[in-house]
């Protein structure tokens, strides 16, 4: 994935800026200006179904992400989905999760690959990306992301494998993990509806994880 310039980064967070402060006084001179700014940044601004706010790239895309606000939540919840193409239906159940708490943004990296095996995506490991500004714009200590298994975080956090010839993990469970306490805007009694048997785990695991430093 080709690197955002300094400048493409600086008209992509002022135009998310001036998202946040529409949102909160809903000023229409604040939505034509992040659209500006966004243009600088090669991003389209679209409204869908008369309340959510579509980022999406200009083509050529060069594959930074894709962001939604919801305009009659102005605060809440962001759901993120750092890893869409290496683990297995998260944008899915991300997108499910955004709809079911409400959530005010919703962000997904476009970028693969992965750093180490038990690392995790190159997206929660880089600084001065637009997935990296999305969440420094829009966290506030409010977030929920979504990830799937691999073999080296199986491995590692359970000391399991799968079986010989075969790509099933064994009996791993879903989890929950609690960096210092719950979001606001996540119901943990409607998470533990939603995934039956989830495993709340109050503790940050050891991967590295830059957008979990920085909220």
């Amino acid at each position: 994935v080709l690197a955002p310039t300094p400048s493409e980064l600086d008209a992509f967070t002022a135009g998310l800026r001036s998202l946040r402060g529409y949102l909160g006084d809903r000023a229409p001179e604040q939505l034509e200006r992040a659209r500006l700014r966004l243009s600088a940044a090669r991003y389209d601004v679209a409204r869908l179904e008369g309340r959510y706010l579509y980022l999406g790239e200009i083509a050529p895309r060069n594959g930074w992400g894709t962001y939604v606000l919801d305009e009659e939540t102005p605060r809440g919840l962001l759901v993120e989905v750092p890893a869409p193409l290496d683990e297995w239906a998260t944008m899915e159940s991300g997108a499910f999760l955004f709809k079911v708490f409400d959530a005010r943004a919703f962000s997904i990296s476009s970028g693969g690959g992965r750093f180490e095996e038990t690392e995790g995506p190159a997206a929660l490991s880089t600084r001065r990306t637009f997935f990296d500004a999305f969440h420094r714009v829009f966290a506030a200590q409010d977030v929920l992301e979504v990830r799937g298994y691999s073999a080296g975080v199986v491995r590692s956090l359970y000391g399991r494998q799968p079986g010989r010839g075969s790509l099933e993990f064994p009996d791993i469970p879903s989890s929950l993990w609690v960096k210092s306490q719950l979001p606001p805007g996540l119901s943990l009694s409607l998470l533990k509806d939603l995934v039956k048997d989830i495993r709340v785990e109050w503790r940050s695991p050891s991967f590295k994880n830059l957008e979990r430093e920085a909220t």
